[in-house]
């Protein structure tokens, strides 16, 4: 019994497609299988493209406080004489 419903629920749906076509759907389907192809092939087939890269600014005022120890103005080196 269900694999009868089924069919006859195929067949109801052929007549459908049958008619669809035949009323100029024609157009319209095969219109949009094409972009629909179109678009999958070029997708696969074009050259990837990179990725944009999100980069975090830093704040520059923080930056420049910073300072390193070898060019510090207020720690003078001086030699001691151990002799």
């Amino acid at each position: 019994m269900l694999i009868r419903l089924a069919l006859i629920a195929s067949v109801l749906a052929l007549c459908a497609g049958v008619l669809y076509i035949g009323v100029n759907g024609f157009g319209v389907v095969a219109g949009g299988l094409g972009s629909t192809v179109g678009g999958f092939v070029a997708g696969v087939t074009s050259t990837p493209s990179p990725r944009p890269v999100v980069q975090v600014v830093s704040d520059p005022s923080r930056k420049a406080a910073l300072t390193s120890p070898d060019t510090a103005t207020t720690a003078k080196h001086r030699p001691t004489n151990a002799e």
